[in-house]
């Protein structure tokens, strides 16, 4: 069984599809099943303005080229969840399922 930290290293193979909705903004909504604490993907730092804060001293921003995690939407009841991990001394931070989700929902995280 592979840890979380592979999985990072690795990456993710979950078919996704970023939606812009127009005055609501744009959402990232999964093509298939997703269990249970299966990895969704990394948020990924690189430019400016999709801010994740991860400790007192650091912040991804993934604005312009960041992976596709950075379209996740904010929810009182997520059906994703962040976490942090540190691989080979570099602070990452995974997304995972905390519900099964259903093909053509979006993914949101709180």
């Amino acid at each position: 069984m592979r840890t979380p930290v592979y999985k990072l290293q690795l990456g993710t193979s979950i078919a996704t599809v970023v939606v812009d909705c127009g005055r609501k903004g744009v959402r990232l909504i999964t093509m298939e099943v997703i269990n249970v604490d299966q990895y969704v993907g990394e948020y990924v730092d690189l430019s400016k303005f999709y801010m994740l804060r991860v400790n007192a001293e650091k912040v991804i921003d993934s604005a312009l080229f960041g992976g596709r995690t950075r379209f996740l939407n904010h929810s009182c009841d997520p059906n994703c969840a962040l976490e942090k991990w540190n691989v080979r001394g570099l602070e990452r931070c995974g997304v995972f399922a905390i519900r099964e989700v259903r093909p053509g929902e979006k993914l949101t995280i709180d």
